[in-house]
Parts: C-alpha cells; sequence; structure tokens
C-alpha cells in the first residue's frame, strides 16, 4: 500500500519495532509498520522498556517530539534516505548502528550517540544537545542559534566533519576528556563555550587553525591547546576564559611553538585564566598575538615564554605575563600586574600603567623597558603620592629604561590640577640610557605651572612640576571684551590678572561688561556664571576641557559659540539663551544637561532645520524648562523624577531621543498651537504626560507593522489631541502600562 503517516504506541511489554507488531497508530486505528512510512514519536507513545529494533527498518520520515525519553536497541538499524527531526524537551538515545543518510536535525532536547555510526550518515543540525560515543565522529556539523555537544563520558571524541553555522555552540567536556578538532573549522562565525575540566586540542591539519571569525570562552576550568610538532599559529576572534582555564601550547615534544592569534572580531573580553607552554620535552613554546580594535584583559598567573606581539587594539595585564618579550606597535600595553619579560613600545603606540583609563595603578616590569617614540599615558592626582593606587606607576623591579627618540607623556587629571613638587613616573630601575630631551610634556598649555622632567636617578623618571597653583579669577571686562592668555580681564583675589588654562573662573554682577569674545580657546578648571542683573553673552571660539558649566541666578546667559567641554551644564536658575543653529548642536559642549529650576532655550527658526543630541537631567525635586526650536530633530535622552516644562512652538520639533527613563512629569506647552512629534519607540513608560491646551500628540513614524508607545498617565487641555500620521500600521498609545 501506500506510505503512511504512523505514530508509535507502543505495547509497554516489548516495543518491538518491525514490519509485524501492530505497535503504531494510523490516526486512532492500530497498524503495523511498513517501509516508507513516516513516522512520529511523540509523548503519547509506550517509551518503556527501549524500543527494540531488531531488524533493518526504513522510514521515509521520523521525528522525536514531546518530553518523553526515547531510546532505540537492538541488533537492527534505522535506514533510508529520511532526515531523522528531534525536538521537544526529551532525550533520543541511539544504541543501535544506523544507516539513514539524510542527517540528524535536533531542534530541541537531546540526542545520545549510545553505539559508533549511531546517527548515520549526512550532517547534523544542531539547536539542542547531541552526546558523542567516543572515537570519530565524521558527520558535518552546523550550529543553529544555540546547540551544546557533550564528549563522551568515556573516551576520547575526534571531529572529522566541517563545522559551519553561527551562535553559540557549547563543548562539554565535564568528564575531563578530550575533544579533537581535526575538521576545517572556517565556517562557523559565532561563540564557542567551553563547559567543565576537559580539553579542545586543535589538530586541523591542513585547514587554517582555530577560528578568526569565531570567540573561544574557555569556561571557568576549560583547556584549549593543539597538537601539532611543527610551527603554528591559531586563530582566535576573541578569548576569555575563567580562574582555572588554560590556554597551551601543544604537549607534543618540539622546539618550535605556537602563536595564537587573538582579537579579530574586534570584541573586549578578558582571560582570567593561565597561558602556559607545552608539556613535553623540549617543550613548545605559547606565543600570543593581539590584532584589531579590542581589549584583551589578563587577570591570571602567565607562564608562557614565547613572547606576546600587541599589534593592535589593547593588552591589560592585571595578573602576570610570563619571561617572553612583549612588544607593542600601533596599540596599547597597560594594567596593574606584573610582566616578567622585556618590555618594548614602538613610536605611536601607548603604555599606560593602571587596569583602565581614570584608575590609578601600578605596572611591575621586571626586566629592561625600551621606549621609541611612545605614548606614555598617566592618571595623576592633586597630590605626589608614588604608586599606592593614587598615581600611575611604572615600577622596573631592576631593568634597565632606554629611552629612543622622543616619546610623550599624555596625562589624565584625576581629580583636579597637579600639586607642586615631583611626581614618580617610572622608578625602579638599574640604568638609564637617554635624557630628558627624549621625553615631551603634552600635558594642557598656557597654565601657571611649569613640567619638566629629572632623570637624575638611574632607572627613574620624575616629572617636576614647579609654579602656583590655578587661581580663582572673577571676570571684569576692563581692558575689552576679550578672553584669552594674554588680556588683564580678570580679578585675582581683588588683583588685575590675566587668565591661564586650569583657572576656575566666575561671571557675576561685579562686571561692567556682559559681552564676553573668547578670543582663543581657552581651558578653565570650571565655569560659573552667578547673575541676576547683569546679562552675559559667550561668542568666538571655543571653551574646552572636562569642566562643567554652572548656571545661577535670575540672569541670562547667551551662547554663542561651538563649545568641546565635557563636564556637562547645569542651570540652577535663569535662561541660557543658544544663539543660533550652530549654538544649538555644539554650544554646551558633550556632558548632560541638567535643569535644576532653571531654562534652556533654543534658538528657533521655523526657516532653518537642524538637530540636536543632548542628555538631560530634570532632578526629582526640581523643575525644568526646555523651550524647542521650532525646526529640529532633538535626540539624547531624558531622566529623573522632576517636572519637566517642554515648550514647542510649532509642528516640526521631531522626538527621536529615549525619554523611557524619566519618572517625573512632562508638561506640553505651546503658544497657539504645538506638537509633540514622537519619532522613537521606547515612549514615556514612567512619566506623567500633560498635553497643555492647542498641544497634539502625533507619532511620526511609520515601522511598516503596528506599534505601541507607552505613556505612564496622560491629561490634557480641552483642545490637546492624540493622533497618528500617515502609514498602514496602527497606533496605540497604551495608558498606564
Amino acid at each position: 500500500g501506500l506510505p503512511q503517516n504512523l505514530t508509535w504506541k507502543g505495547d509497554s511489554v516489548s516495543n518491538v519495532w518491525n514490519t509485524t507488531a501492530a505497535n503504531w497508530l494510523k490516526g486512532t486505528n492500530v497498524t503495523v509498520f511498513s517501509p516508507g512510512d513516516a513516522i512520529l514519536f511523540d509523548a503519547s507513545g509506550s517509551a518503556s522498556p527501549a524500543i527494540n529494533v531488531p531488524g533493518p527498518v526504513s522510514p521515509s520520515a521520523m521525528s522525536v517530539t514531546g518530553s518523553n525519553d526515547y531510546t532505540f536497541t537492538g541488533a537492527g538499524s534505522i535506514g533510508g534516505a529520511m532526515t531523522v527531526v528531534k525536538s521537544g524537551t526529551g532525550t533520543l538515545t541511539f544504541n543501535t548502528t544506523n544507516l539513514f543518510s539524510g542527517g540528524t536535525m535536533i531542534n530541541g532536547g537531546k540526542v545520545v550517540m549510545g553505539v559508533p555510526g549511531a546517527i548515520g550518515g549526512g550532517g547534523v543540525t544542531l539547536n539542542g544537545v547531541l552526546q558523542l560515543f567516543g572515537g570519530d565522529f565524521n558527520n558535518t556539523l552546523s550550529l543553529v542559534e544555540q546547540g551544546t555537544l557533550i564528549g563522551s563520558p568515556s573516551a576520547n571524541d575526534f571531529l572529522k566533519g566541517a563545522i559551519s553555522g553561527e551562535g553559540i555552540w557549547s563543548i562539554d567536556l565535564s568528564s575531563g576528556r578530550v575533544l579533537s578538532q581535526e575538521s576545517d573549522l572556517s565556517g562557523f562565525t559565532g561563540q564557542i563555550n567551553l563547559l567543565g575540566g576537559g580539553t579542545l586540542r586543535l589538530n586541523q591539519g591542513v585547514f587554517t587553525w582555530g577560528n578568526a571569525s569565531a570567540a573561544f570562552d574557555l569556561g571557568a576550568e576549560g583547556t584549549l591547546n593543539n597538537r601539532s610538532t611543527s610551527a603554528r599559529t591559531v586563530f582566535l576572534g576573541a578569548l576569555s576564559g575563567g580562574t582555572n582555564s588554560r590556554l597551551r601550547a601543544s604537549d607534543q615534544a618540539t622546539s618550535s611553538s605556537t602563536t595564537y592569534q587573538v582579537g579579530a572580531l574586534n570584541l573586549d573580553s578578558v582571560f582570567d585564566g593561565s597561558m602556559q607552554d607545552g608539556g613535553g620535552v623540549p617543550a613548545q613554546l605559547l606565543a600570543l598575538t593581539i590584532v584589531g580594535t579590542g581589549t584583551l584583559t589578563l587577570n591570571g598567573t602567565n607562564t608562557a615564554t614565547g613572547g606576546i606581539a600587541v599589534n593592535g587594539g589593547a593588552l591589560i595585564v592585571n595578573g602576570s605575563a610570563g619571561a617572553g618579550a612583549v612588544n607593542v606597535a600601533n596599540a596599547t600595553l597597560g594594567g596593574g600586574g606584573g610582566i616578567v619579560g622585556s618590555v618594548g613600545v614602538a613610536a605611536g603606540a601607548n603604555l599606560s600603567p593602571g587596569a583602565s583609563a581614570g584608575t590609578a595603578g601600578t605596572l611591575t616590569l621586571s626586566n629592561n623597558l625600551t621606549l621609541t617614540g611612545a605614548n606614555l599615558r598617566f592618571d595623576l592626582a592633586s597630590v605626589t603620592t608614588p604608586g599606592n593606587g593614587v598615581n600611575d606607576l611604572i615600577s622596573l623591579n631592576g631593568g634597565t629604561l632606554a629611552l629612543n627618540g622622543v616619546s610623550t607623556v599624555l596625562p589624565n587629571y584625576l581629580n583636579g590640577p597637579l600639586a607642586s613638587g615631583a611626581y614618580t613616573l617610572i622608578s625602579g630601575g638599574t640604568a638609564t640610557t637617554g635624557s630628558a630631551a627624549n621625553l615631551a610634556w603634552a600635558g594642557i598649555t598656557g597654565m601657571r605651572q611649569a613640567f619638566t622632567f629629572d632623570l637624575s636617578t638611574p632607572g627613574s623618571v620624575l616629572l617636576q612640576v614647579s609654579g602656583p597653583p590655578p587661581a580663582a579669577l572673577v571676570w571684569q571686562g576692563t581692558n575689552g571684551s576679550n578672553w584669552d592668555l594674554t588680556t588683564t580681564n580678570w580679578l585675582n583675589s581683588g588683583v588685575a590678572d590675566k587668565f591661564f588654562n586650569i583657572d576656575p573662573v566666575l561671571f557675576d554682577d561685579t562686571s561692567t561688561n556682559g559681552s564676553v569674545i573668547v578670543a582663543a580657546t581657552v581651558e578653565p578648571g570650571a565655569v560659573t556664571v552667578s547673575n541676576t542683573t547683569r546679562a552675559y553673552t559667550l561668542s568666538g571660539g571655543r571653551i574646552t576641557g572636562a569642566m562643567a558649566l554652572v548656571k545661577s541666578g535670575a540672569g541670562s546667559l547667551t551662547l554663542a559659540a561651538s563649545n568641546s567641554f565635557t563636564g556637562g551644564v547645569t542651570i540652577q536658575g535663569g535662561d541660557i539663551f543658544l544663539a543660533n543653529d550652530v549654538a544649538n548642536q555644539t554650544a554646551l559642549g558633550t556632558g548632560p544637561v541638567t535643569l535644576a529650576n532653571g531654562t534652556l532655550n533654543m534658538f528657533s527658526s521655523p526657516l532653518t532645520a537642524n538637530t540636536a543630541a543632548w542628555n538631560l537631567v530634570v532632578p526629582s525635586t526640581f523643575t525644568g524648562q526646555l523651550n524647542a526650536d521650532a525646526s529640529c530633530d532633538l535626540s539624547g535622552s531624558l531622566s529623573g523624577g522632576g517636572t519637566f516644562n517642554f515648550f514647542v512652538p510649532a509642528t516640526n520639533t521631531t522626538l527621536l531621543g529615549d525619554w523611557s527613563a524619566f519618572t517625573g512629569g512632562i508638561n506640553v506647552l505651546t503658544a497657539t498651537s504645538g506638537v509633540f512629534r514622537v519619532a522613537n519607540l521606547s515612549g514615556y513608560p514612567a512619566a506623567a504626560l500633560n498635553l497643555g491646551n492647542n498641544v497634539t500628540a502625533s507619532f511620526a513614524l511609520d515601522p511598516g507593522a503596528d506599534v505601541t508607545v507607552d505613556i505612564g498617565e496622560l491629561s490634557g487641555g480641552a483642545a490637546s489631541r492624540l493622533r497618528g500620521e500617515a502609514g498602514d500600521s496602527i497606533l496605540t498609545w497604551r495608558i498606564g502600562g
């Protein structure tokens, strides 16, 4: 007869699968299996005892679903050109040697190979769990989303088929066994996670070793090594691992080396484990090459002696690095750990002690340090204490310091200007070649202080800071309007003075000149505008640096130029006016803008369209107001829990930013008519939105699908409206979550 669609019933006694046992259902009718039937094992069938396959059977299709754990055993085999499809949460165990050739698709649950050849021929598509039997595994393997391969509990496994796909591939080696990857891995572009304390061994013959497109996570205690007796480069797109994980060279006896090239995926990763030479005699050396733009952080004890080449991105050594030489080119070396081998930093490369920028630390070198036109990046505090987490320090611990070319010291000021006195940058060496002429200071220029280098102690570099500290200045403007480094327009403790960079400055009501022209790029320590009767306008050049601008008092401040300071703006009173479209975009620098009982006024013109991107903050218990531009795309964010008054003068202020974190009240105001024009999907789920009279809230996107915009609370005036805009999708304004 024609092939049938059958569902396994079983008899719970012998559970025989052959062509005579009536253990199947066609619909509700009991029947027998015939070759070519399409069969289903689901949660309704008998899974105990194991299904006995005494002879060959050849279905046209086979699916195993549901939560039942099915086991197939017997002297027979499952054959045919069909594909076995496994889904559901149950476990499928094959204790039969099978001949089906269409492959195995694991979409859920677990498949266990109880004997060699249990899953026949064809490829395996893995989006579930596959447990190997041991020995050679010749099937190809394609990963989909998330798949787990469990090594045999009793024997080593050897992967012979090509690996492809993407997603997360977990390799469970909890048995402590070895899984040997001996095939082409280049088709896989996801992440490989090792589970348990076993070893993934790379032995890929003529294929590229490893995979620069895959990230490798060795887990808490996994080991990755290779099996080659000759020099090899093993490519790892990224590397991570726990405290007891290991990256090793070959354990074969050989005088060659394995180079692990890490970083082509441009990811930041942390390796807490150890890097080790091989275990043979002689031992194969492990070398490391860093590429890409990401950062690899080493927190473990690394004893490998093959050397490290940092050719891209950054290497942060917070643990230790072995006796091999470390050479840095077009990249960064940093950390708060120790390096046994010699260190060389080439022209343009960076040496940055400390675990991260902004955190002071000591990098200890137990060998020679050679700087050839390098960049030396130091976090420095307002006290001169050497190291000890206060200032960055390079401790040579007995090595020599060689200065070739001109290396540049680039400071990062941790908590304000430097103190007068000596800062120890490098210490502990036995000798120095070179002089102070081989070092250049790249800190802020135009300050009251002077900076020189002292190399009088062999193997050490001191930064000598002399001169008075920054002075607190008050603007007077008696000699014109210029704010520069030469004009005496300020008072320093009541005495006329000129401005130096890093001086904190105050604009108050004592000045008779409110027009301030920034005649050069200036870098004050802070800018405070505390005015009630004197209005100020800052125009001309750029204000830069890490400073913050604070506006208080009922008076006004107009910003007419582009600025790049990063400390943010806080409006505690009065108004800040932005004088033009350029000021709308850049006058407030790049930091957050805090509205704490003050008002920010954008330059508004319906004839010119522009953009602005601010991270606005309205703190709880405070009220802030933004008077928007009539034609503007407003990006950025809104946070805080205060009261935010948002004035929209017309129809073309479009809200592109994410305001979903704001938990206060948003009052949308207008004069005659205005539009609260939403062009984002984040909504206002925690805010109380009040639409003033003649305000329309509209949605300006057509995402091509139905969309919901959340509003925590909604109120409005008699003439306020909610509406959508053009498009075929359905817009839902959801109030109250």
